[in-house]
């Protein structure tokens, strides 16, 4: 996508959440097909579940694997309309199969909710479903997670229902292997008055799958509201609803659920309103633990260090389950905002200590996402801020998570000194390398810039770049951006967001060699 330097503010925020790498020509003029693109130079229209794709020479596949960041193959899905964008993807526990899901465009309801699963080696799309709402409109995916055993792929976002006509929460569960729709779970509430599902997470038992966002209710307003169901059957295990302190404004909104490695504790964050007699709400990070088996809250933190503008994003548990880690946006002592990242005991909700992070410019910086390290010695954070000579840039920080002492920050900053926007942050399975994907200002064009689907591999022990791939869409027309990144324990990492073609947007995909 060309963008005027006038223009990039505006644009980035309203993207922020996509992907880039490389630009094949994409197969056209197949309706729901997936062009997977492999290094080489083979093409091959991807045909659900049986479709065969030219696959690398030995000699090719040997090359690659030597060169860490090689593009290993390429998926974009169009579905049965004009495109759309990926908003979620997990990979399968054995590693062997990638699933994304997202918003696709349909002719007759706007967008459905649009899961595909991928063969991780090849690309090869296995299969495509979608679910389109009861009133044939806007369905958007938030969260996407596969249960332990591998076998049943889940996806939650929000809903357009009849009966009532309001927007809920939407739950679907597939079968991993053939994508068949197992059980559909729709909540608007006690009231009916609907709400939105902003993430999922699957307990490590996969005992239950919980969701959460936000409902509303009469007089509380928005409440978090967060659910837990059977993994087999859909049934409600529960719910719980937190009506923050205010009784003013009434809003609370959850950003994001997690499970304790033991499966006994969810933690949900996002943003609640405190207390406050003025018309400028004061938003506060509020964490919330409940017990997994019943819902109960064990303890509840809520963090507001300067302004009324704090807002958590993310949640993450260390690997033995003492800690959890939550970041976000937090306001300072001036008009602008900071990285603030804030650590828990789990069992107790007891500060253990907060970093916060204020850029070269002293002006907008927010955290999108959190990854603990494997060997749970280290926090990765990343998001964007505002640089020196930028509007905005990536910035990377990693502490230390016992003391929350800052290890490194590792900013990149686009060729045209413009805006780029860090999404998620994942981490290998030796713990060696975090990986960043987001949108980044990429190619200086007549005009403006491309916007770019930018990923980037930093050394865990000291914030180097390892590598840095860009993924511009066809032809450096319409770009892309990354959402999600995820890394396999075999070692290739994956990247979801959306690509642009001359009239539309695809759900993107791409493979690279971590």
């Amino acid at each position: 996508m060309i963008k005027a330097a006038a223009l990039v503010g505006v644009a980035l925020m309203a993207m922020a959440g996509q992907i880039l790498g490389s630009a094949p020509a994409m197969a056209a003029g197949v309706p729901g097909a997936a062009a997977v693109h492999l290094v080489g130079g083979a093409t091959r229209v991807g045909i659900p579940a049986t479709g065969a794709v030219m696959t690398p020479s030995a000699a090719q596949a040997a090359s690659m694997a030597a060169v860490p960041g090689s593009q290993l193959w390429v998926a974009r899905y169009v579905g049965d309309g004009d495109g759309g964008q990926a908003r979620g993807m997990a990979l399968s526990p054995d590693g062997g199969t990638v699933f994304v899901a997202g918003d696709g465009s349909s002719p007759a309801s706007g967008s459905d909710f649009a899961t595909v699963a991928y063969d991780a080696a090849t690309g090869r799309r296995l299969w495509a479903s979608s679910y389109n709402g009861p009133a044939s409109a806007a369905d958007l995916v938030h969260g996407v997670g596969v249960s332990p055993d591998g076998k049943t792929v889940f996806v939650t976002g929000q809903s357009m229902g009849s009966n009532p006509a309001v927007t809920g929460y939407l739950t679907v569960a597939y079968n991993a292997a053939t994508g068949a729709q197992l059980w559909v779970r729709r909540y608007t509430g006690a009231l009916k008055r609907g709400g939105i599902a902003t993430a999922l997470a699957v307990s490590p038992s996969g005992s239950a799958v919980f969701v959460t966002g936000t409902s509303f209710a009469s007089p509380s307003g928005e409440d978090y509201t967060t659910i837990a169901y059977n993994p087999v059957t859909g049934a409600q295990l529960w719910v719980k609803r937190y009506n923050g302190p205010d009784a003013t404004f009434n809003d609370d909104q959850a950003a994001a659920v997690a499970v304790s490695p033991d499966g006994s504790m969810v933690f949900v964050t996002g943003k609640s309103i405190a207390v406050k007699s003025t018309n400028d709400p004061d938003y506060d990070y509020t964490t919330i633990a409940y017990g997994s088996a019943t819902g109960s809250q064990v303890w509840i933190r809520r963090y507001d260090k300067f302004g009324p503008d704090d807002s958590a994003s993310a949640v993450a548990v260390s690997p033995d389950g003492k800690a959890v880690f939550i970041t976000g946006t937090s306001g300072n002592n001036t008009p602008e905002t900071d990285y603030a990242t804030v650590a828990y005991r789990a069992g107790t909700g007891a500060q253990l200590w907060v970093a916060r992070y204020n850029g070269p410019d002293s002006l907008n910086d927010g955290a999108s996402s959190v990854a603990v390290n494997p060997d749970g010695t280290a926090v990765y954070v990343t998001g964007h801020s505002a640089g020196s000579v930028s509007f905005a840039d990536y910035a990377t920080i990693a502490y230390d998570t016992t003391t929350g002492a800052q290890l490194w920050a590792a900013r990149y900053n686009g060729p045209p000194n413009e805006g780029d926007m860090a999404n998620s942050a994942g981490v290998s399975a030796d713990g060696r390398t975090v990986y960043v994907t987001g949108v980044g200002a990429g190619t200086v064009v007549t005009g403006g810039y491309t916007i770019e689907a930018t990923t980037i591999a930093y050394n865990t022990a000291t914030g180097a770049s390892r590598w840095i791939r860009r993924y511009p869409g066809i032809a450096n027309i319409n770009g892309g951006a990354g959402c999600c990144v995820a890394v396999s324990a075999q070692g290739p990492v994956y990247v979801s967001g959306w690509a642009g073609a001359k009239t539309r947007d695809d759900l993107l995909t791409v493979a690279y060699d971590g």
